[in-house]
């Protein structure tokens, strides 16, 4: 009985989960793609990718462990309001701050650690081990949500200066 209602409660959250996650994917990937696709009329030039890497680079295999990352940190370089308004390539280079890679640890790191710990909630039919692995997979859901967290700050952070950098 105990086991089921874990079961139960498992499947529940991870219904939610995968919900909420569909959604703010769906709005996080829209946002990305049109944030790149800003660049050049913002006055960047040599942009490492063209606009469809903004998307596409998040569904090829082991290069979405690192193409993402390298495509924010163009955009945060490219979308600083303090350069010249003929920015040109002037923005590569540029540091990125300490929570952009924060973010990308995190949510790499959440795309592992809920994955190991259902594969031991599945390997294993004794009550320890699957409250073990619901522990390990409560830590990924929690890397998830503060790269969640950091990932709002992102958006509204190079919107900021994307707008900034319009005007």
């Amino acid at each position: 009985a105990e086991a089921r209602e874990n079961d139960d409660r498992r499947a529940l959250a991870s219904d939610l989960a995968t919900v909420a996650f569909a959604a703010a994917i769906v709005a996080f990937l829209a946002w990305f793609v049109f944030a790149y696709r800003n660049l050049p009329a913002l006055g960047a030039t040599g942009l490492r990718y063209r606009w469809g890497w903004a998307l596409g680079a998040w569904f090829v295999p082991f290069l979405n462990l690192w193409r993402p990352k390298q495509v924010a940190n163009d955009l945060w370089r490219a979308s600083d309001p303090e350069l010249r308004a003929d920015l040109g390539t002037g923005w590569q280079g540029k540091p990125v701050p300490a929570f952009l890679r924060a973010w990308w640890i995190l949510w790499v790191a959440s795309l592992f650690v809920p994955e190991y710990g259902n594969s031991v909630y599945l390997a294993n039919a004794d009550t320890v081990f699957l409250r073990d692995a619901d522990y390990v997979y409560i830590g990924g859901c929690v890397l998830d949500a503060a790269a969640a967290v950091l990932a709002i700050l992102l958006v509204v952070r190079i919107t900021g200066r994307q707008a900034a950098r319009q005007q």
